[in-house]
């Protein structure tokens, strides 16, 4: 219930970095369904790369909603592929919101599926800003798939249970790190 208050507080704080009118990316696992969930009602143009958040942003009559095909992964609904990443190579986005299995300054972005990193590579590539959201524990682990390495992030959105050593190597790497503590934004 911790992680999940968690997750809702970092969704909020991503949420509210969208402007409406914009085309945007929302990664998979709980923490972009959490984004998802926090887009709906909002004028935008949304890819989810996961079933879950697909159904949740279908909801609404103001999302445009793309999907990119492919594959699913068992389980979690997320789309990998050659077919998810030629449709995100073929199209341009303002915002990504990107998650992640695990994360350091050194080994930047991981992720435990290697198709599930290359679909994230792909949206990487094809959008102008990312915007990692990561809850506190992503930062004591590294995955299997590197996706990106941390000069990539535009802005880290994470919780307070975060290492502050570990934000503070994010910043020296030049990105953008917000806390969601409670209803408000730390340092």
């Amino acid at each position: 219930m911790e992680n999940a208050a968690a997750r809702e507080r970092i969704a909020a704080l991503a949420a509210g970095l969208i402007r409406d009118g914009e085309a945007i990316i929302v990664d998979s696992g709980r923490s972009g369904l959490a984004v998802a969930r926090a887009l709906v009602n909002r004028h935008l143009t949304v890819m989810p790369l996961s079933l879950p958040s697909a159904v949740a942003l279908s909801a609404s009559s103001s999302v445009s909603l793309l999907l990119p095909g492919g594959n699913t992964r068992f389980g979690e609904g997320t789309m990998v592929g050659p077919i998810a990443e030629a449709s995100l190579a073929a199209l341009r986005f303002d915002t990504v919101v990107l998650t992640c299995c695990g994360l350091s300054a050194e080994d930047g972005v991981t992720a435990r599926d290697p198709q599930d990193a290359a679909v994230k590579r792909a949206a990487v590539k094809s959008s102008r800003r990312t915007v990692l959201v990561a809850e506190g524990t992503k930062f004591t682990r590294t995955a299997l798939a590197s996706v990106c390495p941390a000069e990539t992030i535009d802005i880290l959105i994470t919780d307070e249970t975060a290492p502050s050593a570990a934000l503070d190597r994010f910043r020296d790497a030049g990105v953008d790190v917000r806390v969601a503590v409670g209803n408000e934004e730390g340092p």
